[in-house]
């Protein structure tokens, strides 16, 4: 998460929010559209996090890393922590457009894996 914060410190189109809370829920990092850069035709981005250890997937850096990303997604624990950020973002997403009245909205799900791989996927 950090090292998203830091790449998007200096951006222009959008208000970075991290941790905010929405209704005893804590969404990683919410990217907020700037009204001036609604003209863009951008949406606000939606951002969970999950963390999965090698050893849980029983297997090394090497093979991580030689892995496709397509084979990665397939294995069942990284499904299973894909589906948990899925629930979570579908529910922010819902509190926050209610809340709010936000428009459109992309919805990522992003995972480390150890220190050898990280993977993206908007999911909703």
């Amino acid at each position: 998460k950090i090292m998203f914060l830091s790449l998007f410190y200096n951006e222009d189109l959008y208000q970075i929010y991290s941790e905010q809370e929405v209704k005893r829920g804590y969404p990683d990092l919410f990217f907020c559209l700037k009204r001036e850069a609604e003209k863009y035709g951008l949406g606000h981005l939606l951002l969970e996090f999950k963390y999965i250890s090698l050893k849980e997937l029983k297997m090394s850096g090497d093979e991580i890393g030689e892995s496709k990303v397509e084979d990665l997604w397939d294995l069942e624990a990284i499904k299973k922590k894909e589906d948990e950020a899925k629930v979570q973002l579908e529910r922010y997403a819902k509190e926050l457009r209610e809340k709010y009245d936000y428009g459109d909205m992309d919805c990522y799900v992003i995972i480390g894996i150890g220190f050898d791989r990280v993977l993206g996927k908007k999911v909703l």
